[in-house]
């Protein structure tokens, strides 16, 4: 018996080795396959949410959205119809009371306030308890009504314009105390102004020009000495923001994610807190101060968007105010109103739009065709292409007959003429039907052209001079016999 035939087959070295590299190879598969699904399972996934960054948080796949869209602004009635400026707005959380100035900034601005009764809104009345010879300014209610904010040029100032706080008198007193001064934390020297609150009560948003940069701009003789209206050659308005708490109020911080090199101000938060409003004249609006509005999340403004062409406009919107949970929207502006014209200075107005849920509609229109504009248009044109296709095809014929004989130069330089001529009449009336067609199917090419008679060039001089001058026929001179 052969050494290695006891005990089974013997097991040489090379198939072994086969055997070894067999097993560590499906070891080798068993990990990778582990590693891809322990990977696949604890691969980052992305979920899209719906949040109101408060009490809303539902999954895209569950969420149901609807579309809000802001309404053509329409003035607030009840008020001076025009030559008086009325501006920053603000209503009171229980919608009750409206705020607001009266006259402009520098020539004794006065807070005025509103209320609402069975009636409607009652007519406005100076808020006496708070207005002096200087200008009182961006009222702010808090939301318990037992205060307000608002700026002020007066006496015991740190310098321009600071904000200063009027806090509610004791049970069974109506009025304010005397205004308090909120705070060096706060104002500085240079010109702070439009106080804004969150619905807490926690944080203050204003606008200050803090630090006034160097310009050798000369002043605006008709800018307003207060407000974001004032001279923007001279002075850059930033939006700050200071917590308030049980201890006061500590030291205010730009927001940096809004500021830009042009002025924001104005500034006002939705009932809500979810959304922070203000005003400015940076590039990319409809033109003049526009309103815009950041969404703010945990705290924290973020990117700002314009509120379009809805609200805004070429002339100045200022000054938002919200109410009724965000959906209704005051501001002021200086667009033209009816009776206001031409010789008067524009002043500033209120105005309201609210937002409201829209729906999708589909609209499918065709257009129609007016045949009998489009035949006096091209008709003449057609008579004519007609005509000298008649004659070309007439010419060519007379030609093919008249091959066989023999023709003298000058014939046939006068038939050749007579085609080309036919030709070009041809062109030309092709090329002004398909203008005029186009015209009038309201497809205008980039350029337009119209061959007239020459009986008609009189009108061709009145076209070009149109509006620039204007030429009085001269008048016969007459002589007198003495």
């Amino acid at each position: 018996m052969n050494d290695g035939e006891s005990g089974g087959k013997k097991v040489t070295a090379p198939a072994a080795s086969r055997w070894l590299r067999r097993i560590l190879f499906v070891l080798a598969i068993s990990l990778v396959a582990v590693a891809v699904g322990l990977a696949a399972y604890t691969w980052p996934q992305t979920k899209v949410f719906y949040t109101d960054a408060d009490k809303i948080d539902r999954s895209a796949e569950a969420a149901r959205l609807r579309d809000i869209l802001w309404q053509p602004p329409v003035r607030l009635g009840g008020l001076i119809d025009f030559g008086t400026d009325e501006y920053e707005p603000a209503i009171s959380a229980d919608g009750m009371m409206l705020f607001f100035v009266r006259g402009k900034a520098g020539e004794n601005g006065d807070i005025y306030i509103r209320r609402w009764t069975h009636k409607g809104w009652a007519e406005a009345e100076p808020l006496l308890d708070i207005n002096t010879e200087f200008d009182e300014l961006g009222p702010e209610p808090t939301a318990d009504g037992r205060s307000l904010y608002f700026y002020s040029d007066r006496a015991g100032g740190l310098g321009g314009y600071d904000l200063w706080v009027a806090h509610r008198k004791s049970a069974g007193e109506s009025g304010f105390e005397d205004p308090v001064n909120v705070g060096t934390l706060v104002n500085s020297e240079f010109n702070d102004y439009g106080p804004a609150l969150t619905a807490a009560g926690d944080r203050l948003y204003f606008s200050s020009n803090r630090p006034q940069p160097e310009d050798d701009e000369t002043p605006d003789p008709t800018a307003w000495p207060g407000t974001i209206r004032e001279d923007v050659y001279q002075r850059t308005y930033d939006l700050y923001w200071t917590p308030i708490t049980d201890r006061g109020v500590a030291q205010a911080q730009p927001l940096n994610l809004l500021n830009t090199p042009f002025n924001e101000g104005a500034p006002a938060v939705s009932p809500f807190g979810d959304f922070l409003y203000f005003a400015s004249d940076r590039k990319g609006g409809e033109g003049g101060f526009d309103v815009y509005r950041s969404r703010v999340i945990d705290g924290t403004p973020n990117a700002a968007i314009s509120l379009g062409p809805t609200v805004n406009t070429i002339d100045n919107e200022l000054d938002p105010g919200l109410t009724m949970g965000g959906y209704t929207l005051l501001f002021s502006s200086d667009r033209p109103i009816e009776k206001e014209t031409q010789d008067t200075t524009p002043s500033y107005h209120l105005f309201k739009t609210v937002s409201r849920e829209v729906y999708r509609r589909t609209e499918t229109t065709r257009a129609s065709i007016n045949w009998a504009a489009i035949w006096s248009a091209v008709g003449p044109n057609l008579l004519w292409a007609l005509l000298a296709l008649l004659l070309l095809l007439s010419l060519l014929r007379a030609m093919g007959e008249m091959h066989r004989r023999k023709l003298s130069l000058l014939a046939r330089c006068l038939l050749a003429s007579l085609i080309l001529h036919m030709l070009l009449m041809l062109l030309f009336n092709v090329w002004g039907v398909t203008s005029k067609l186009a015209y009038a199917l309201g497809k205008r090419g980039p350029i337009q052209v119209a061959l007239i008679s020459a009986a008609r060039g009189g009108e061709i001089a009145s076209q070009i001079r149109g509006e620039f001058t204007s030429v009085d026929t001269p008048t016969p001179i007459t002589t007198e016999s003495p």
